[in-house]
């Protein structure tokens, strides 16, 4: 998740710290030692550099360099997402703390690529605009780097969901991201988790919709509320893209459609991506409460009644509810 949260521009500041290069961030008078960041970097930019940092396994990790200022409160700003989520483009390239390197995409290390930014996130995709494609980086169990590559000309979905352990603390945001691959006519579905940690890939997999606890919206406020803070003030955000991209919290839930058209839950429990064939259906509908006017409640609990395959001739039904992980049949 990004330092800075309530500050508008989120920048560090570089400078040289006792004759070694360093980014400052002034608010906390953090400082970070970068040795190679900016002899590595291949282009320069005439209007200066920015640099955000990103944390990964509770440190910090990376450092996300740009030729323009990232207005991250607007870009989560969830008065901006009304018709669906957004995303901005912005050159720039991704230095790893760590391993003391860039991390390549489709040119060389140190050279700019095209990021998309959805969220408040790693910046792990970057999109080649000769080819139209889309390029997600993540992180194995190995600690080497993986990419995946999106069919090109399709636009990935991604889902961004933040899990809060009682709700305090910094959260742990999770991603599904939803890709086309060159040889497949359906999508397949990359958990990441920690941003940008490979959980699994799982072929043959497509997006159907969400399932919040109350609404999308109330998602989307939750959501700016954790990662920038309560007191933060959204701004409108110019020259963004309509894209489809989902920011979900706490009992929020996905579905998705199997290989063998079964539906399934994809839920997040103690911080961790559930996708498991327990939760396949083939049917499912949200329980949805009334009031004496007949208007629709404020959920307390996210619960689902579904249908599901007990053998080849018979169905089972159950009643899940995500809020407490309990099902009943």
């Amino acid at each position: 998740m990004i330092y800075g949260r309530t500050n508008p521009s989120q920048a560090w500041e570089c400078k040289n710290v006792t004759c070694e290069p360093a980014i400052i961030y002034d608010p906390n008078s953090k400082v970070i030692a970068i040795p190679g960041l900016l002899e590595g970097l291949r282009e320069k930019s005439s209007s200066g550099l920015f640099f955000y940092v990103y944390s990964y396994q509770k440190k910090e990790r990376f450092v996300f360099v740009t030729t323009e200022a990232v207005d991250f409160l607007a870009l989560n700003n969830p008065e901006n997402m009304i018709y669906s989520g957004l995303s901005i483009y912005v050159n720039g390239a991704l230095w790893d703390l760590e391993k003391q390197r860039f991390v390549a995409f489709n040119k060389p290390e140190g050279m700019f690529n095209t990021f998309m930014l959805y969220d408040a996130g790693i910046p792990n995709i970057v999109f080649d605009r000769e080819e139209k494609r889309y390029t997600i980086f993540v992180i194995e169990d190995n600690g080497g780097y993986a990419f995946f590559k999106n069919k090109a000309r399709y636009q990935p979905t991604i889902v961004s969901h933040l899990w809060k352990n009682n709700r305090i603390g910094r959260p742990v945001n999770n991603r599904l991201i939803f890709v086309t691959r060159e040889d497949a006519d359906r999508d397949s579905m990359v958990i990441l988790h920690e941003e940008i940690e490979l959980d699994s890939f799982n072929d043959g997999v497509n997006y159907v919709e969400t399932m919040p606890l109350n609404t999308e919206s109330d998602s989307d406020e939750a959501y700016f509320v954790s990662v920038h803070g309560k007191d933060a003030v959204g701004h409108e955000i110019k020259e963004a893209e309509p894209y489809l991209v989902v920011h979900l919290v706490f009992e929020d839930a996905v579905i998705v459609e199997q290989p063998y058209n079964e539906y399934n839950i994809v839920f997040v429990d103690g911080g961790n991506v559930v996708f498991d064939q327990e939760f396949d259906c083939v049917e499912y509908d949200k329980v949805i409460s009334y009031d004496s006017s007949g208007n629709v409640k404020k959920c307390k609990e996210n619960i689902v009644r579904v249908t599901y395959k007990k053998n080849d001739f018979e169905n089972g039904y159950a009643t899940f509810n995500l809020t407490t992980g309990k099902i009943t049949h």
